[in-house]
């Protein structure tokens, strides 16, 4: 492929430098610690995280593809709630806040 797209010049593939790299920020940090604006890995943050600290831009199929290569697979929740009690919702809200130290600190 000498037409200059992405995948002639090598583009379209981490190094395996890289590659440990991207595996110690998904394995060791949240999105939102990285200054990414998201709380969970999903494969469009990992493609942004990839883009904006590496300068690589994958395409979504490569990048699940990297993901599955790396045990990093979707999980699905153990348990949905079908109903809501609305007793029990209530009583939650009305139950004080936990004091964090967060909140010992704030001045009202």
């Amino acid at each position: 492929m000498a037409d200059g797209s992405p995948r002639a010049k090598g583009k379209g593939l981490l190094a395996a430098s890289e590659a440990k790299r991207v595996r110690g920020w998904i394995r060791d940090k949240c999105p939102d610690q990285l200054k990414l604006p998201h709380v969970l890995w999903t494969t469009g943050v990992v493609r942004e995280l990839i883009r904006r600290n590496l300068g690589k831009d994958l395409a979504e199929t490569t990048v699940r593809l990297y993901l599955t290569r790396w045990s990093f697979t979707p999980q699905k929740p153990l348990s949905r709630a079908n109903q809501r009690s609305d007793a029990t919702c209530t009583s939650a809200m009305s139950m004080p806040e936990p004091a964090t130290a967060a909140n010992r600190n704030c001045k009202r």
